[in-house]
């Protein structure tokens, strides 16, 4: 359930920088250079940067879960 909650606050948040096209301005664009090509960073560069890394945490805890957490079956009844 947890990790349906977390996929719908992103897809919403996700949907919410599509439909604010550089209307809504979080943080101010900067220039940034990574071997000599120019990147501008803006509100929508960021929320999509945060949405990546809350989907590899969650898929990372999801992985941590299954291994450490879940109830391994005992010998089958029969």
């Amino acid at each position: 359930m947890k990790a349906r909650l977390f996929l719908i606050l992103i897809f919403l948040t996700v949907l919410t920088v599509l439909i604010t096209n550089d209307k809504f301005t979080l943080i101010e664009p900067f220039i940034f250079f990574v071997y000599g090509k120019e990147i501008t960073v803006g509100t929508e560069l960021t929320l999509a940067v945060t949405v990546l890394t809350t989907l590899f945490g969650v898929l990372i805890v999801g992985i941590l879960e299954a291994l450490f957490f879940s109830k391994k079956s005992k010998a089958k009844k029969e």
